[in-house]
């Protein structure tokens, strides 16, 4: 009998963890093997929002064409060309085809292709920076200029009036989600919805410490302290476009910040995460 109940237990254990095992993986994709030759690859697209305001990448921005012999005609950012070739190998614990492109500059390139959810991805590392393309066409330059424009305006409207929308019209409004970088964390495992919150600010000081910024605003009408740090950048729309600016190139006037609560050990009160200025504010 004992045997019995400790051969029942075993298997319990067993099945708990299988179990355990399963709930885990549910939450991740599962990828395929993916031979990135002789396909046709699209950069992937990265519009601005108010989490990254200073990138921007569309259709032809970057671009990639591997032959079926394996011949590669890379075209970088800057418009420059390479020519090398690939060699790819099948990763049979992670079921991807980790990839190599050697260039005839000397050069080489690292990455992946991988296929799940019935389409391609294929992302590669060359000097400081990574390339991402898909099988799927995004945007042309004209749309993400227009998606820009009305991004500022959005941002510029809000800084005057002094509205932010409020989570049910972000909810129903496409554009405002991508604006504000609305996403869920682990939607798999039906994670928090979040998205970035901005208050219209007047900024009346900005004063170097020995190791950050503090910056005093009126909020309101209530005058706080807060803290940004050397290491981060403000955004300043000027001329339609998103340009980054250290905290020393900032000035009074009006701005849009999402503040963050600092404990009382600290000297301010608050914490300046993201800061947007206007030109002319």
């Amino acid at each position: 009998m004992r045997k019995i109940k400790k051969l029942l237990t075993t298997v319990l254990i067993i099945l708990l963890v299988f179990c355990a095992c399963l709930s885990q993986t549910s939450c991740a994709e599962v990828s395929f093997y993916c031979d990135p030759s002789g396909k046709t690859w699209y950069n992937s697209v990265n519009l601005p929002d108010t989490s990254s305001p200073f990138y921007e990448e569309y259709d032809g921005y970057y671009t990639i064409e591997i032959d079926k012999k394996k011949n590669v005609v890379f075209t970088l950012i800057d418009g420059e060309v390479l020519k090398g070739k690939l060699t790819c190998s099948r990763n049979a614990r992670y079921v991807w085809t980790d990839v190599s492109i050697q260039f005839e500059n000397g050069e080489t390139a690292t990455g992946k292709c991988e296929k799940y959810s019935g389409r391609r991805f294929l992302k590669i590392n060359y000097g400081t920076r990574g390339y991402s393309f898909s099988d799927k066409k995004g945007i042309s330059k004209e749309e993400a200029e227009e998606y820009r424009a009305q991004l500022i305006s959005f941002l510029t409207n809000v800084s005057i009036t002094g509205i932010f929308p409020t989570k049910e019209e972000i909810e129903n409004n496409e554009l405002y989600k991508r604006f504000l970088d609305y996403h869920q964390i682990d939607p798999g495992c039906n994670g928090p919805i979040v998205y970035n919150q901005f208050e219209k600010a007047t900024i009346e000081k900005v004063e170097k410490k020995s190791t950050e910024y503090t910056v005093v605003l009126d909020v309101n009408g209530e005058k706080i302290n807060c803290t940004m740090y050397f290491h981060q950048t403000a955004a300043l729309i000027k001329d339609g476009q998103i340009k980054q600016i250290p905290i020393s190139e900032v000035v009074n006037g009006v701005c849009l910040v999402e503040l963050s609560k600092q404990g009382s050990y600290y000297k301010n009160p608050y914490r300046i995460d993201k800061m947007f200025c206007f030109e002319n504010n």
